[in-house]
């Protein structure tokens, strides 16, 4: 996923994507500045969270997020951020993939779609 500000990609908060549609949700965000990463649990009700290219996998019934190979980037004004992550067979179909964006100064791009998956 790419997350872009204008005043620089590290003025960037943290940057969510959340693969929804049917049963099931994987939604996941990055804090830019201490590199973790937060999946949602199943109920919606607690986060789990893990720091990028460490030896952890986050998990729900839906997804799961392989820290170790994943990673982050940043080139002027753009964050990339690759997120290894796997969907378990529960959640098969077609998702609605939607990212949000939070920067400094109580900024944020709202929820945006950005096109479909399908998970097979």
């Amino acid at each position: 996923m790419q997350y872009a500000d204008s005043r620089g990609a590290r003025n960037l908060v943290a940057e969510w994507v959340r693969f929804s549609g049917g049963t099931g949700m994987c939604m996941i965000y990055h804090e830019r500045v201490t590199n973790t990463v937060y999946l949602i649990n199943d109920a919606g009700s607690a986060w789990y969270t893990g720091t990028i290219r460490t030896a952890t996998t986050l998990q729900n019934a839906s997804c799961a997020v392989n820290l170790g190979n994943s990673s982050v980037s940043i080139d002027g004004s753009v964050l990339t951020l690759n997120l290894a992550i796997n969907f378990k067979a529960p959640f098969a179909g077609t998702k609605n993939i939607t990212m949000f964006a939070s920067a400094l100064g109580d900024l944020s791009t709202g929820w945006q779609n950005r096109g479909t998956w399908i998970v097979p």
